[in-house]
């Protein structure tokens, strides 16, 4: 590997680093740690988690089940059908075989806990299990890839109405995998109408590439805070952003906070902006502050996955260590591809970790940490990377928050 090469894969490190911790910082959903079971079962982690929950007011569920809007000519089908639109997610699969396991008791219906509004007109429930092959793709994250396809198997409970049949989806169980119905409940948009919401991201990384006995080295680190609040026709931002670079014969520290002010006044967004350590608003466009529009600054806007990505906690639900591995491999490969160093992800020594708390029946939380290295030799030239990224959000203050214009007209 030529000088200039050297130098140029060493861009390339730097380049899928600042990739990863940017779209963990603005919404694609990931968290890496490096001992995970280790990190799970000690105090510090315990005692984080314990004040991160304080911090939103507990966790805490109304999800109780639902079932699906449109009715079905058989128990089979919609047996089917809550496999295909509350398990499977975007995966392609089989159904390998169908089998009812008959009536449900009146003891059993009732300890479904089903609402009054689903139990109307119903003649019963049937309790079916559905055999299905799911394709999760190819697993690259190994030496050996091999194909992931799995049978696996579900109950269903499925409603009879008369001539109609619904599938019941329940609140998932701790463990499993959680349902379409219940991560769709969980985003909550009118709670989100009137609320504060907190960003915090801090990453540092070290890279090197050495070769004929020439070191080039890179030290970056970086940091972002964002508190935003909502209330009726009303979002006021904060913004900072912090980094600093030295290597390759380059130095850079760059610091800046940034507040907006939008109000909705009639039917058009009026935003006013105050940049650095001024005292001074000045109205301008809401593209000034990066957004185009006010969608793209709701809570856990762009947060919405595939929900078959997540499995049920106690206090919400995580990304599994085996999800891990598919949420980088469809997820994070597409954002590097488009910095052009996409190839580079089988490099890394990656394994991923994300926790989502609920409050309220409302996702009000989420803490993510990664940690990724890389260690290669490759014609002569040897490069390392090491790169810690810890990652929190948070949603409080449901229907009390207030917002008041920073400055006299």
């Amino acid at each position: 590997m030529k000088r200039s090469s050297s130098k140029k894969v060493l861009k390339a490190v730097l380049a899928t680093s600042v990739a990863f911790s940017m779209t963990f910082a603005t919404g694609c959903i990931g968290s890496i740690l490096s001992f995970i079971t280790d990190l799970l079962g000690n105090d510090s982690e315990s005692k984080k988690q314990s004040a991160f929950i304080d911090s939103i007011g507990g966790v805490s569920e109304t999800y109780t089940g639902a079932v699906s809007e449109q009715t079905y000519d058989s128990a089979a089908i919609a047996a089917q059908a809550f496999v295909e639109e509350e398990v499977v997610g975007d995966a392609d699969f089989d159904i390998a075989n169908v089998e009812s396991k008959g009536s449900l008791t009146n003891d059993q219906v009732s300890a479904l806990n089903l609402t009054a509004d689903i139990m109307e007109g119903m003649t019963g429930v049937e309790m079916l299990e559905v055999e299905y092959i799911k394709d999760e793709g190819t697993s690259y994250m190994s030496a050996a890839p091999e194909t992931l396809n799995k049978t696996k198997k579900v109950t269903v409970y499925v409603i009879k109405y008369e001539s109609r049949f619904k599938y019941y989806s329940p609140a998932p169980i701790t463990g499993n995998t959680i349902t379409k119905s219940y991560y769709d409940s969980i985003f909550n948009a009118e709670m989100y109408k009137n609320c504060t919401y907190k960003v915090s991201m801090e990453m540092d990384m070290d890279a090197s590439v050495s070769y004929e006995g020439e070191t080039q080295k890179i030290t970056m680190s970086m940091g972002t805070s964002q508190l935003i609040k909502y209330s009726e026709n009303k979002i006021y931002m904060e913004q900072t952003i912090s980094y600093k670079m030295s290597g390759m014969g380059e130095n850079m520290v760059e610091d800046e906070t940034i507040c907006a002010y939008m109000e909705m006044v009639e039917d058009d967004i009026v935003c006013y902006i105050k940049e650095g350590g001024s005292t001074e608003w000045y109205e301008t466009n809401l593209s000034t502050i990066g957004f185009y529009d006010l969608e793209e600054l709701t809570p856990f806007y762009d947060q919405y996955l595939d929900y078959s990505y997540f499995t049920k906690t106690d206090y919400g639900f995580e990304i599994s260590n085996e999800n891990a591995k598919r949420f980088i491999n469809e997820t994070l490969s597409d954002s590097l591809g488009e910095i052009g160093v996409g190839d580079m992800i089988d490099m890394f020594d990656i394994d991923m970790f994300a926790k989502y708390y609920v409050s309220q029946g409302v996702l009000s939380g989420m803490r993510e940490d990664i940690s990724m290295k890389m260690d290669m030799s490759e014609d002569g030239a040897k490069m390392k990377m090491t790169a810690d990224i810890v990652a929190e959000m948070s949603c409080t203050n449901y229907g009390t928050t207030i917002v008041t214009k920073p400055f006299a007209e």
